[in-house]
């Protein structure tokens, strides 16, 4: 379903550009704006106390602001949460918040802490993943707060584990772990082969930590005590999301399978103890258009969906966002036979 307007009816869309900052003034436009907070494989978290999306990006060249924007499910609408920070000579910012960067699948939400947990990334302006901090964001009063340094970061994929609350994160090379209780980092891989940037998500039930990424699906065991190795998932059937880089991807809770997003039409779950995916092509009804044509070419809107694709709580939809001047999408699930089909 496409949310086409505000809850009291006075907004007549969900597009995020509505709320972006002037540019006259900005500290750091960049060459594409704002709009590279989607565009340039930006990411987002689901804040479920507030039910809100939360989301931030920039990076590289693209853009310089480190605004924070939220997405209220109550209200149906956009509002800007932080102003973007003003930067010294080497691009830091003055304030102590992090800098702009491509988030990838780096933020979670974490309910125990009630933070938004921020990690890795390509940072305006050389695009170097050169912060090794993770970065606490607190919904309420929208404030940033640095906490530990990793002992490396990189491009990041990330979940929080709901049985134990530890912040999982792939960087390229490895798997990371950080355990807010005690503001630590472990590294849990050795150094394996290189896996490009994608999405995480973990399953609960079978307790594994999925990776989408470098047109394969990865898996961790998360039931090891020590050293954890990277496998690739034995997945069947319709695959064809795997190859489709950037894809999001969440866990589905009341369905125990996990969802993935490429921008468009289709929406494909796998059941983690068969790994058979399942293409749901929504032929009928409104759908997002994932790509647009250009110099009659066809081309992906954005970078990559990564974690603008996430889990409603209660409500047993998924929320998804691929443009800021398109609006905002909410899928349900269809029933599923004892076959696994529609």
């Amino acid at each position: 379903m496409e949310i086409t307007s505000n809850a009291a009816g006075t907004i007549p869309d969900t597009h995020l550009a509505r709320v972006f900052p002037p540019r006259k003034g900005h500290p750091a436009w960049g060459v594409e704006g704002p709009a590279s907070v989607i565009k340039s494989w930006g990411g987002a978290a689901y804040d479920s106390k507030r039910r809100r999306l939360i989301l931030a990006g920039g990076g590289h060249t693209d853009y310089g602001g480190n605004e924070v924007y939220a997405f209220a499910l109550d209200r149906l609408d956009w509002r800007r949460l932080t102003e973007p920070s003003a930067l010294d000579a080497e691009d830091n910012t003055t304030d102590g918040t992090p800098v702009a960067r491509h988030t990838y699948d780096g933020m979670e939400y974490h309910p125990g802490l009630d933070r938004v947990l921020m990690f890795g990334g390509s940072l305006y302006r050389d695009g170097a993943a050169r912060d090794s901090a993770i970065w606490h964001f607190h919904p309420g009063p929208a404030l940033w707060q640095p906490g530990a340094q990793a002992p490396l970061t990189g491009w990041p994929a990330a979940a929080v584990d709901p049985r134990t609350g530890h912040y999982f994160v792939h960087v390229q090379y490895s798997l990371l772990e950080y355990r807010p209780v005690d503001n630590r980092w472990i590294r849990r891989s050795p150094r394996e082969d290189h896996v490009g940037e994608g999405a995480a998500a973990i399953d609960p039930v079978g307790n594994r930590f999925y990776l989408l990424a470098s047109g394969k699906l990865w898996y961790y065991s998360l039931d090891r005590l020590v050293t954890l190795y990277r496998h690739r998932a034995d997945s069947f059937g319709d695959t064809g999301v795997e190859r489709r880089r950037g894809a999001g991807l969440d866990y589905d809770p009341v369905h125990r399978r996990l969802v993935a997003w490429d921008g468009g039409r289709a929406v494909w779950s796998l059941d983690p103890v068969a790994l058979e995916w399942i293409r749901h092509p929504n032929a009928d009804g409104p759908a997002p258009v994932g790509t647009i044509v250009r110099y009659g070419k066809r081309h992906p809107i954005s970078n990559g969906v990564f974690g603008r694709w996430r889990y409603v709580p209660g409500a047993d939809v998924f929320i998804g966002v691929n443009s800021a001047h398109d609006n905002v999408w909410v899928y349900r699930m269809p029933d599923l036979g004892t076959d696994g089909t529609n």
